[in-house]
């Protein structure tokens, strides 16, 4: 004012002449608003509107406007994003599978709806492949002896052989065997 810089509220005077000489004294009474600062800080899911845009991405952000008394307001977001998670879990299982408390007994993909530790929502797909275990019984006939997985048998009885399918389920192999003596005779 008057060729003079103020930033404090106050009365200043400026002395003067009117072109007629006369002593002329203006005053002016000044109110200095200072820029109105102010921040917030928002922690959310995905995405966030503020002041008509919306962000995806953590991160600081300033939007000016101007305060009731005309001065500049600047307000300050300091935004943290936590993303929504997908997360795919690829399972084998002889015979059935037990995730989140459901038993399964057949492949196929599940999918699954939790939350975060921040509260988001999270997608957990299940892929799983479920082999069977077999119980496989032979019934057989002999006369003499019978050779079974490597051993020779000359009896009647039920044998089981234990082994493992090519998927690494446990299977078992059940013999049924009848053994006939050879019939001598003579004429």
């Amino acid at each position: 004012w008057q060729g003079t810089t103020y930033d404090q509220s106050g009365k200043y005077t400026f002395s003067t002449k009117t072109s007629a000489g006369c002593d002329s004294v203006m005053t002016l009474d000044l109110t200095i608003s200072k820029v109105l600062e102010s921040s917030q800080k928002q922690a959310v899911c995905d995405r966030y509107e503020w002041n008509g845009n919306t962000y995806t991405q953590s991160g600081q952000y300033t939007y000016k406007t101007t305060s009731t008394n005309g001065c500049d307001s600047i307000v300050t977001l300091n935004l943290t994003i936590h993303p929504k998670q997908s997360t795919a879990l690829t399972q084998s299982a002889c015979d059935t599978y037990t995730y989140q408390g459901t038993t399964y007994n057949l492949s196929g993909q599940y999918t699954f709806q939790a939350q975060t530790i921040h509260g988001c929502d999270s997608i957990i797909t299940l892929d799983l492949s479920i082999h069977p275990s077999y119980d496989i019984t032979s019934t057989v006939a002999a006369c003499e002896t019978y050779t079974w997985q490597g051993t020779t048998y000359d009896k009647s009885g039920i044998y089981t052989f234990s082994t493992k399918t090519a998927a690494g389920c446990d299977s078992v192999m059940i013999l049924d065997l009848t053994v006939s003596d050879i019939l001598h005779t003579s004429t």
